[in-house]
């Protein structure tokens, strides 16, 4: 998590003096421009509430389905409501923002063994590279495990098998614009595919954080972009026009429609309502919009003790397959790195509970 910010002149010049990453803000045309966007801000938490009437239930419009599936276990832990405070390579999958809360390079591994045969992995870094500016690279692989191949004339297999998978890996830079707003982009390649199948392309995240003393607020429009085409061999098939005649085969091929990607914007609000250098609490609230699911709000929790261990816990609404979310975290000092293990239970309603957990390292 970020460090705390004073606001009386003194505290920021022993902190400026102490910490020489964080600057001190002058008056002007910079304090305008914080006001703005902490303006912006506010109103984006309240605009999704006006707007809901307008947005259409579209489910299955949309393909790219694994970007939705959240990475870190401290952050689904939280049910996915960290979008204010999510921080380090966690903060490359929900708020690219947030990287810059963290002054040290810092990488993690990220396993999920989900439902059935699929699993998935993640693997991500955070870099600072100058006074304010950050880096990350990120890597997303969602693995489905081989299938064996039916048809409608050989519904027990054709003794063919085939594999389905994908994957985004990304590069984002990051900048604190002042002492209490920060803002990323992310640009990631994305593949999906089955068989030989493939639709693949571009999409960005676009973050904005802002945290100032207990307060963070954070919005993120996350996998904008265009349409991507489908393409493969399988598209393709020799027919026979007239079958009765016995004439040649005709290749004839399939034009697939482009898959949209799961555009989203994710508003989010964290409070400490406690913070010392002994004890933490932290309460969160998530509303985030899909353009083919609509919304989904969650709200979650976080008791830290030391700066070192840590409970969680959350609850996703507005969904029929996601409910609660626990989790535990630990940080330790080793070899002059800061070590820290997360594991997080998720409840899939039709699957039980699901376990989570990463390793991440800071030097």
């Amino acid at each position: 998590m970020g460090k705390a910010n004073r606001t009386s002149t003194t505290d920021i010049c022993v902190e400026s003096a102490v910490h020489p990453r964080r600057r001190m803000i002058s008056s002007g045309p910079r304090q305008i421009l914080v006001a703005n966007i902490v303006g912006l801000l506010l109103l984006s938490l309240f605009f999704p509430l006006n707007a809901s009437a307008q947005i259409s239930n579209n489910v299955g419009t949309s393909g790219f389905q694994f970007l939705k599936i959240g990475v870190g276990a401290s952050e689904t832990a939280l049910a996915g409501a960290g979008t204010a405070i999510a921080n380090g390579p966690d903060a490359l999958f929900w708020n690219v923002a947030g990287i810059t809360r963290s002054e040290r390079t810092s990488v993690m591994f990220f396993y999920d063994p989900w439902i059935a045969s699929i699993k998935q992995d993640y693997v991500a870094a955070s870099v600072p590279v100058g006074t304010d500016d950050y880096i990350g690279l990120s890597a997303n692989y969602v693995s489905l495990g081989q299938m064996d191949e039916t048809t409608i004339d050989q519904p027990q297999g054709t003794g063919r098998s085939f594999t389905a998978g994908d994957f985004a890996v990304g590069f984002s830079y990051a900048r604190r614009i002042s002492q209490w707003v920060s803002a990323g982009l992310t640009a990631k390649y994305v593949n999906e595919r089955i068989w030989d199948m493939v639709s693949d392309g571009w999409a960005f995240d676009l973050g904005l954080s802002y945290e100032n003393g207990s307060f963070h607020l954070g919005m993120v429009i996350k996998d904008f972009g265009t349409k991507k085409d489908i393409s493969g061999s399988n598209l393709e098939s020799l027919q026979q026009i007239y079958p009765d005649w016995q004439t040649s085969s005709v290749r004839v091929g399939l034009v697939p429609r482009p898959v949209s990607l799961p555009t989203s914007f994710a508003a989010g609000v964290a409070y400490d309502f406690l913070k010392s250098d002994f004890n933490r609490l932290s309460i969160l609230g998530n509303l985030a919009y899909f353009n083919d699911i609509g919304q989904t709000f969650n709200v979650g929790g976080e008791y830290s003790f030391l700066g070192m261990y840590s409970l969680r816990m959350g609850y996703k609404f507005d969904t029929d397959i996601y409910g609660m979310t626990f989790g535990a975290g630990i940080k330790a000092p080793i070899a002059g790195t800061e070590t820290g293990f997360d594991l997080a239970a998720i409840q899939m309603k039709d699957f039980g509970y699901r376990t989570q957990f990463d390793v991440s390292i800071a030097f």
